[in-house]
This record gives C-alpha cells, structure tokens and sequence, in this order.
C-alpha cells in the first residue's frame, strides 16, 4: 500500500556489430566497427529478458525487473544491447549512483555476452568504457557472470580494469543439480539432513505457497535469522523487501514457501526463478520448534518444487570462501568450518563453485594512480597491523 511500482526511468543504449562484406587481406584482422545509439526498437525490454533466459551466462541480477528494484533504491539504470543482424546476442545493465562524492557504477553478473566471443568480449569492454565515460563515472565494479568465460575475465586484467578492494561481494555459492529430478537430489543429501525432513512432516508442519501480504512476516523471520548471525538484514526493511518482491513478481520470477505450526508462521525460504536457476535468495525462521526443522522442511519444499518445474540448477546464492576451497581441494573440514552458519547448506549436498573475480573498471588515468596508491597504502597497513600483533602475541 501507498509503494510505487513505476521505477525511474532506464537509458537503453544499442551498439550494432557492423561486418564488411568484403574478405579481408591476407595478414590483416576483421574489425567490427559499433555505433552507439538509443535503443527504441519494439520489444527491445522483452527480448533482452528472453535472451537473458536462455543464456548460459544469464541471472536475474541483469533483468529488467532487478533494475527496478534498484531504480527504488536510488540507483540510475542503464542498459546496453549488442546486436548482431538485428538479433541481441549480448549486454550489460549498469547501475550507478553518487556516493562520497563520486559517480560509482557497479555491474553485477554482467556483461552478459557467448563466453567463448572474443569478438563480443571486446566489444562489450570498449562500450563499458565507453558509458563510463559519457555518464562521468569515476569507476565501475563489474562482478562477471559465474559461467564467464576466459576472454572476458583475461579482458578485465588489464587497464582501464584494477583489483576491487573497496567493494564487498559474493565471491563463492553451492550449487545442486537439479536435473536428475527429486530422488537423485534428495540421495546426495545428509543422512541427517533426510531424518530432519521426515521428522518434520511426521510432526504435522504445514507448507504453503506465500503471497504478498506475507512479506512483513518473512521480513519478520529473516530479521530473526539475522540477529542470531549478527548481520545486518539485506534489504534493510520491510518496505525496501516488498519492493523487491513487487518488482520481482511482476515479471513472475520471485516465490515463497512458508512453514507453518497450526497457522503461525515459523519458517520461510524466498526464491527468484529465472531462467532454468532457482536461487535460494533469502531464508528466515525465527527459532521454534527447533526439534521439528522448519528451517530444513522449507528448503526441501522448494527444492522439490524446482524439480517438478524444469529448473536444472538451484543456487544457495553464497558460501564462505575459505569453506568451498576446502571442499574443492578434497580437505577436512575444520571444526569452526562446521560450526558455521554456512555448514547447514552443506547438507543438501551441492558442489561450491567459486566465482570469477570482481574488477573495477576506471576510465580516468590519474583516478586509476590514485586507486593503486590507496590499495597499496591500505594493504601495507593491514600486513603492520598482522606483523605487530603475531610479534606480541
């Protein structure tokens, strides 16, 4: 009540591949020329969704309904298509905002091109630039996709491109394969992750699809959730959550799943459905009925749901570095590594797959002399601080 779902507006931009028709001479490279351009044409909206879905590289972190949600929270969205014979073939959506002073953008799981183009990787880069130029921003962290392929991440390590340090993402998440259908999902979990989910449907916990006018309650729960984690909710409030579930339901990409004991809520899982990956985006339960498992009974329900839907992939959206490179090298897992709050993922089985590096793109020489010098200033200061502690320690 009383939330806007009109979003500001969004820049659509278009670059078109442009070939000769005439060969090329032998020891000469073909080059692609791009114009830049507003992009008006019908559809245009609808078919960058379509292509994002079938994309292997596609996430719903570039669709037009996450921009929405963003446009909410004061960001500028832009977005850029790549044509190829009138057809997208890939793009990015840019959002960016003033912070501190400075015009900051931020790419997530983008840009969305043929992991294996070299063509298309160049030509995304130089329009990235391109943007970052014309839109005046001091830099752009771009997050990559998690399938990107080499020649974009080997594009992004060389200048205008530098290490991000200064911004805080999702480095690496648990992926189960969902393609086998329930049995073989549900034959990789935990013996004990099984015994709690039979517990709770012995006990009599009912399980049903939430609407709108249960988001407050799993607002309500999450929060719960993250105070027994000590972290801070994301998004922040209530308001800003519904936000995110208009936006998303909108284009039919968000759900959830609630646990009940006799009507009161205890447990809830948010999920965004795009494309064939249903992301596990946000839990909540507020620590009742600890003996019966609601926490485990919701993400069952979900599971079992993407499989009886077609969705291939279920992506737990995040899992500690240090615990997916443990798994990966076939290492023990340490005690405070089962003590985490991440270790209750790992009983669903999955695989960790860590994700490409983050980057910053800045356009501006003496911007990029200046960010090396604060890197190198800030990681000197951190190995002082080590060194001082271990020589009292």
């Amino acid at each position: 009540r009383g939330l806007s779902l009109v979003p500001p507006p969004t820049m659509d931009l278009r670059i078109d591949i442009q070939r000769h028709s005439s060969p090329v001479p032998a020891g000469h490279r073909r080059q692609a020329k791009i114009g830049f351009e507003p992009d008006s044409a019908p559809g245009a909206s609808a078919a960058w969704e379509s292509f994002l879905a079938r994309s292997p590289c596609g996430h719903f972190q570039q669709s037009g309904a996450w921009g929405a949600f963003k446009g909410h929270q004061g960001w500028s969205v832009a977005s850029l298509r790549l044509y190829d014979g009138g057809r997208i073939v890939g793009g990015f959506q840019l959002l960016h905002k003033t912070k501190r002073g400075l015009r900051i953008g931020f790419v997530s799981k983008g840009p969305v091109i043929d992991p294996n183009s070299a063509e298309q990787t160049g030509l995304v880069l130089q329009a990235l630039r391109a943007l970052a130029v014309r839109e005046r921003l001091a830099g752009v962290v771009v997050q990559p996709p998690d399938e990107a392929g080499a020649a974009l991440t080997e594009g992004m390590r060389v200048p205008p491109f530098l290490p991000s340090t200064f911004a805080s993402v999702i480095d690496s998440t648990l992926l189960i394969d969902l393609s086998g259908g329930e049995d073989a999902v549900f034959s990789h979990f935990r013996s004990s992750t099984r015994n709690k989910y039979r517990r709770a449907g012995r006990d009599g916990l009912r399980v049903r699809e939430g609407r709108e006018e249960d988001i407050p309650t799993f607002f309500q729960l999450m929060e719960a959730t993250c105070r027994r984690q000590q972290v801070t909710p994301n998004p922040p409030t209530g308001e800003a959550m519904l936000k995110l579930w208009r936006s998303l339901s909108v284009a039919g990409y968000s759900r959830l799943v609630i646990a009940e004991d006799r009507g009161k809520p205890l447990a809830a899982i948010f999920t965004i459905c795009f494309g064939d990956r249903m992301t596990i985006f946000k839990t909540g339960w507020n620590g009742q009925r600890r003996e019966v498992h609601p926490n485990v009974l919701v993400v069952c329900e979900a599971l079992r749901w993407a499989c009886a839907n077609g969705f291939q992939v279920a992506d737990f959206a995040g899992l500690d570095r240090s615990l997916a490179e443990t798994i990966l090298a076939g290492s023990k897992i340490s005690q405070e590594q089962n003590n985490s709050r991440d270790s209750f993922k790992l009983g669903f089985g999955g695989r960790p797959q860590l994700l490409p590096e983050v980057r910053m793109l800045v356009p501006n020489a003496a911007i990029r002399s200046s960010v090396r010098l604060a890197t190198a200033i800030s990681r000197t200061g951190r190995r002082l601080k080590q060194k001082s502690s271990s020589s009292h320690g």
